[in-house]
């Protein structure tokens, strides 16, 4: 018997071979083997055509076997015709990861002859396989395998039924001889799937020794950082600690060492109400949980710092946290003179914020909760939290803003100013905040607050106004000099202090299938305010100089109280029900008296009592069908206002009575693990201010006097949106894509008069004519392989809004000026790490493209270019890092904001005592090039600023970290 056979490599066979008396002669291999022959063929062929001798014999003799081959082919290779097809999965046995690539071999042996067949597929990027038998009665085996995990082998009965049968998933476990190689060698996946779970692998971001767990969120595919707020792919983000809610998560994120954390899991966390009843309500939220190690619980966690500036600026601060189950502790203090604020601290929140001037600080907290759980399984556990503190701060801003304002045909003003002010503020709160699980059906929390405030602020504004010629010739010529209409030099003083407080009451209670709650909120402000100001106005017009001296004093009080009734149950398996009653009173007291040098000032003066009563009814469904929801809503609202308001020759009692609609309807696909598509459309309504729609008249600014309008109307919006976000395992990539409309109707604006003579404005609310807007954004980031590591967002905005052009003297024809508004924006980030070297590249684009109706506002693009370069290198206890970033600015009518500038910053650092001290010596902006300034154009005026900011200096900093120790 001659003996066929096809090889792929020195280890695996291409196509399957069955032995018949010691020979492989299978069907499969006969076929290639006269694939092989036909090639055979062409190459006697060849040496026939070049003119060589022609083995004749052995020509003919490949050519009868060659034929006969492909005659048993066409007769029999048709019996797989009547075979089964088998499918499945190949998955990580702890993680349930895919694991694409893996190998599955089938082995089947004829029951009637003996033959055995092999055949050999791989898995696809979902770890999926698929393959049709060769034979109709046979005994199969089916081995799985992959590179670094041991093989698993599974045994059954092939037949000739034609099913697709799919079988149990493959689950391979790693193999602990192959761990240590694959992971030097390969690279760690960043994070895998487990169900609807994203886990997040902190080894495989590579952080430094004594790395915080905040620098690990902000590297977390789909997690991002927004005015301090976690976000997952944009949505709001939670986070908790071994499946239970944080307690300081500001102090948690900031003090926890990145050793402590066994993984960080992403996933959607049912509400009670699902829990229970097993119906979704629509009210998951998004959970970031971190999973501590053992031995790091009950332990101290903090840091001391301290560091000075050449600019004379200092900063030193020490937070300590106790990170517990039961007992947790946190204490704060800083004492500083730069731009970081902090304005709350609490053991269940902070917040602060970075500005660009420098700010003194003095400030300190202190913390303390207890938790236990009671005998009963709660998804919450009882606590109770206290908190005190003190916030001391004085800040100083220098700024500067131009403000064009566009009038019909091709006239414009402008109006510079330059401003100084100074802001002193004390505060002293008091928090207080409980939970109790009154039974395993019913939770209660109470929170409350009471805060004391002394503010004291001092300004001066000092302003210019010029006219301007918008014509081709005018605009050449620029800002004339000879065109100022007026000028002023204003100074103020003013104080304020008060004492707030809040308290607030939730019960909810589960009633068989239904939900019941009710909600108490009350708050009450006292505060008086006293204020002094010097102005002096020159009107070139005229000639004449004004000198205007105030003195006003202002007690207030506010009182709210807000009841809520809801109510919520399950109609059957898919719908949710809910129902909500809402009543609110407001009482709101201003007595204002005002003096113009040293005689009450009648017409400025004012007397103000608003009561308001509130009630809102709002139902709303969650429905449920496999992978799809909806959730429909509608709210009723009715408003009783009333203003008593009194000011000068005006005394009047106004009252509104308005019923407003609001329908929303939301709506999730989730096609599989961590992807989905959302959409959503609401209608809304914007009241405006009572007060806004009584004729009273305001000139305590003489070059701005604003008026009431007795005419204004509500406002209505339209928004429309729809999202898909997904994540993926291969590349570690996360994908967001969305699209909102919005449209106004009957907008709010403000229209202005201008007087040629004084230079002045008056300003009165009015509706004007609606616009729309198109967003478009997409966010895209993903593993490249090879240390690359890219994350990019684009956005693109497109808009059309209407504005009512300034109005001269005494013109009463209204002129509408129409701008189209094209706002375009590119983020891309690039990492790259090897080693102890990472480089980031940073580039950020915006284009912003607005064109007019009307003449008078020309055709503006205005552009802003970044490129930033960190380079970073790590050697033993020595950090290096190095950032060259660059920027320019194009397009505006300031001159001093159209500018190049390339900025230099530099940073060492040396660690030492174990990883546990830090010392930074950090250079910011070694050129002195960098300045802060802002932009604002809109139908009716465009306006540019900047402010003054802390920017070129060096600083030495000092940090020690009192890290727990594991047990």
């Amino acid at each position: 018997m001659v003996t066929v056979g096809v090889k792929k490599d020195n280890t695996q066979y291409v196509l399957a071979l069955p032995i018949w008396n010691g020979n492989i002669v299978t069907i499969k291999g006969l076929v290639a083997s006269a694939t092989n022959l036909l090639r055979l063929r062409g190459i006697m062929f060849f040496f026939c055509q070049s003119g060589l001798e022609c083995p004749s014999v052995w020509y003919k003799i490949i050519s009868l076997f060659t034929k006969i081959a492909l005659v048993i082919c066409c007769l029999f290779c048709s019996q797989n015709l009547w075979a089964d097809t088998i499918k499945g999965r190949v998955v990580d046995a702890e993680t349930g990861e895919p694991l694409e690539g893996a190998e599955v071999v089938f082995k089947e042996v004829s029951i009637n002859y003996g033959d055995v067949f092999i055949s050999t597929v791989r898995a696809d990027s979902l770890g999926c396989f698929a393959h049709t038998l060769n034979m109709e009665m046979s005994k199969l085996t089916i081995t799985a395998s992959y590179f670094g995990y041991h093989s698993q082998t599974v045994n059954r009965m092939g037949n000739n039924d034609r099913d697709t049968i799919t079988i149990d998933d493959f689950r391979l476990k790693m193999d602990e001889h192959l761990l240590s190689e694959v992971t030097v060698e390969g690279r760690a996946r960043r994070f895998y799937m487990r169900g609807d779970t994203v886990v997040f692998n902190p080894d495989a971001f590579k952080m430094q020794d004594g790395a915080r767990l905040i620098e690990l969120i902000e590297q977390l595919p789909g997690v991002t950082i927004k005015d301090g707020k976690l976000l997952w792919n944009g949505e709001p983000l939670r986070l908790m600690m071994n499946g239970q809610m944080a307690m300081s998560e500001g102090m948690l994120t900031n003090l926890l060492p990145v050793e402590a954390i066994k993984d960080i899991k992403a996933y959607d966390k049912q509400s009670e109400m699902t829990a229970r009843t097993g119906v979704a309500d629509g009210e998951e939220e998004h959970v970031l949980d971190v999973t501590i190690k053992p031995g790091f619980m009950d332990k101290i966690y903090g840091d001391v710092e301290a560091g000075g500036r050449t600019s004379k600026n200092y900063a030193a601060h020490l937070r300590a946290m106790r990170l517990s189950d039961s007992d947790p502790l946190m204490l704060y203090g800083r004492v500083a003179d730069d731009p970081t604020v902090i304005n709350v601290m609490t053991i269940n929140g902070s917040s602060s914020h970075g500005g660009n001037s420098p700010v003194r600080q003095q400030t300190g907290a202190v913390g303390y909760s207890h938790l236990w759980k009671p005998d009963y399984k709660v998804r919450m556990p009882n606590f109770w939290s206290i908190n005190g503190g003190a916030n001391h701060t004085d800040r100083r801003n220098d700024s500067w803003e131009n403000r064009q304002t566009f009038m019909p045909g091709s006239t414009a003003t402008e109006t510079d100013q330059t401003s100084r002010d100074y802001q002193h503020n004390l505060k002293i709160p008091v928090d207080f905040e409980t939970f109790f699980n009154l039974s395993p059906n019913t939770m209660l929390g109470v929170e409350g607050n009471i805060t004391y405030n002394r503010e004291r602020g001092n300004a001066e504004n000092h302003q210019q106004t010029f006219g301007l010629d918008r014509s081709a010739e005018g605009r050449l010529q620029g800002k004339n000099p000879g065109f100022m209409t007026n000028a002023s030099d204003y100074h103020s003083l003013t104080t304020r202090e008060g004492i707030s407080t809040s308290m607030r009451g939730d019960l909810s209670s589960f009633i068989g299938k239904a939900e019941l709650g009710a909600v108490l909120n009350l708050t009450y402000n006292n505060n008086k305010n006293d204020g002094q100001s010097t102005g002096i106005y020159q009107y070139f017009q005229s000639g004449t100089t004004q000198t205007d001296r105030q003195w006003f004093h202002a007690p207030t009080h506010d009182f709210k109280a807000d009841a809520q009734l809801k109510a919520r149950r399950p109609f059957g398996k898919d719908v949710m029900l809910s129902a909500e009653w809402q009543t609110t009173y407001q009482n709101n007291y201003r007595d204002e008296q005002r003096h113009r040098a040293d005689t009450l000032d009648t017409a400025n003066s004012l007397l103000r009592k608003d009561n308001t009563w509130r009630n809102a009814f709002r139902t709303e469904a969650n429905i449920t069908q496999g992978k799809f929801s909806i959730n429909p809503s509608l709210e009723l609202t009715h408003h009783h206002e009333q203003s008593d308001y009194r000011r000068g020759r005006l005394d009047t009692l106004a009252t509104r009575n308005t019923l407003l609609v609001k329908p929303s309807l939301d709506m999730t696909y989730k096609f599989k693990k961590q992807t989905r598509l959302t959409g959503r459309i609401a209608y809304n309504n914007q009241l405006p201010d009572l007060i806004d729609c009584i004729g009273y008249r305001d000139d305590t600014n003489p070059l701005y006097v604003t008026e009431g309008n007795p005419h204004l109307k509500t406002s209505h919006t339209l928004n429309a949106r729809l999202a898909f976000a997904t994540m993926l395992t291969k590349g570690n990539q996360v994908l967001n894509l969305s699209v909102d409309y919005s449209k106004n109707y009957d907008p709010i604006g403000t229209v202005l008069h201008y007087n040629t003579s004084t230079g002045g404005y008056l300003a009165q609310k009015q509706n004007v004519r609606g616009g729309e807007r198109w967003s478009f954004a997409l966010y895209y980031e993903r593993d490249l392989g090879g240390g690359f590591y890219l994350r990019n967002s684009f956005s693109e905005d497109l808009g059309q809004s209407y504005g009512i052009m300034t109005l001269i003297d005494d013109a009463t024809g209204l002129a509408y000026n129409r701008q189209r508004s094209s706002d375009l924006s590119d983020r891309l980030h690039l990492q790259y790490t090897k080693g102890q070297f990472q480089l980031y590249l940073i580039q950020n684009f915006d284009w912003h493209h607005y064109t007019y109706s009307d003449i008078a506002a020309p055709m503006q693009n205005i552009y802003n270019y970044q490129a930033a370069f960190t380079a970073a290198y790590t050697l033993k206890s020595w950090e290096f890092m190095f950032i060259p970033d660059f920027f320019l600015d194009r397009g505006y009518m300031s001159e001093q904001m159209n500018t190049n500038r390339f900025l230099f910053n530099a940073r060492i650092s040396y660690r030492f005592l174990k990883n546990k001290a830090q010392l930074i010596l950090y250079a910011r902006d070694l050129f002195n090039r960098d300045s802060y300034q802002h932009s604002d154009v809109t139908a009716t005026t465009r306006t540019e600023g900047g402010t003054s900011f802390l920017h070129h200096y060096v600083s030495l900093t000092f940090n020690y970290k009192f890290d727990a120790k594991k047990k």
